[in-house]
């Protein structure tokens, strides 16, 4: 939780549901509160019968500050103490029924925003059968909104690659013997770069040396997912991979940058990361 809820509170969607599921973790005396990220009086006055029955209050305001005395008392309280455990054995992976309209809605109320190309990315999540892990999916989701300026869609490196190692046009011969010339700069959801990885990919993608002869259809939204997915899974950047860092019940969303780039905007994806997680686990049913 990284914000107040509750009466005058910020009331972002992911602190909102967590405050939500703590509070139904309660005495059954206390009324058990739909988990939908929402604000609303309910959920206020459900605040203040806590604040007021169970920590005997003599005057509750109906808000959780983060770090806060309701809070602790809330996590202390609660059948899973540690915020990062809530939800966890009630909503594991993504399912067909992940309600997508949701996933946007929250999404616009937590970040200010629907991008672009957010439907498109929930769905292919939803589809893919190897993203057994709703974090992974959640830090996947994170990744792309720092790797793409926010928009969700598949973009090309700015500055195509000018004064790297890699801007430069190199030659790939095909398997015809046909010369292509390319520069093998950033591109898609997560800005693969060199030759040697464009082919790498394309042919663990199933699509023999298409990468290679073509870069641009790395910016394919369909390809620029599989190249994701696929990379991000078995450590195709950098070595490193999703389940190093988020497995069974170790989840280190800000070492997880290392997958793609050292620990460059590594907390800034972790906290996005978080809140997309219980956005996540909101709607699925």
């Amino acid at each position: 939780m990284r914000a107040s809820v509750g009466e005058g509170g910020k009331n972002k969607p992911a602190d909102v549901a967590i405050v939500q599921d703590l509070l139904n973790r309660q005495p059954t005396t206390m009324t058990q509160l739909k988990l939908d990220g929402l604000t609303s009086q309910e959920l206020t006055d459900a605040i203040k019968k806590y604040q007021e029955e169970v920590m005997k209050s003599p005057e509750p305001d109906g808000r959780v500050d983060a770090g806060g005395g309701t809070y602790k008392r809330l996590l202390k309280d609660a059948a899973e103490s540690t915020a990062d455990q809530l939800f966890g054995s009630r909503r594991a992976s993504l399912q067909p029924t992940t309600r997508t309209a949701v996933v946007e809605d929250l999404y616009k109320k937590q970040f200010g925003s629907t991008p672009a190309g957010l439907t498109t990315v929930v769905s292919a999540l939803i589809a893919d059968v190897d993203i057994t892990d709703i974090r992974w999916a959640a830090y996947m989701m994170a990744t792309v909104k720092r790797e793409t300026g926010d928009t969700f869609q598949p973009i090309e490196e700015w500055g195509k690659g000018k004064g790297k190692d890699y801007g430069d046009a190199v030659d790939y011969v095909d398997k015809t013997g046909k010369k292509h010339s390319n520069v093998y700069y950033g591109r898609g959801y997560v800005q693969i770069t060199w030759l040697a990885n464009y082919l790498k990919l394309s042919q663990a993608l199933g699509l023999d040396d298409q990468l290679a002869i073509d870069p641009a259809k790395a910016l394919e939204p369909a390809n620029a997912y599989k190249i994701m997915s696929y990379g991000m899974r078995n450590g195709s950047f950098t070595g490193k991979k999703l389940s190093d860092y988020i497995s069974g019940t170790a989840c280190d969303y800000p070492h997880a940058r290392r997958i793609i780039n050292g620990m460059d905007h590594a907390y800034e994806i972790s906290a996005a990361a978080e809140a997309i997680e219980v956005i996540l686990r909101v709607a699925v049913l």
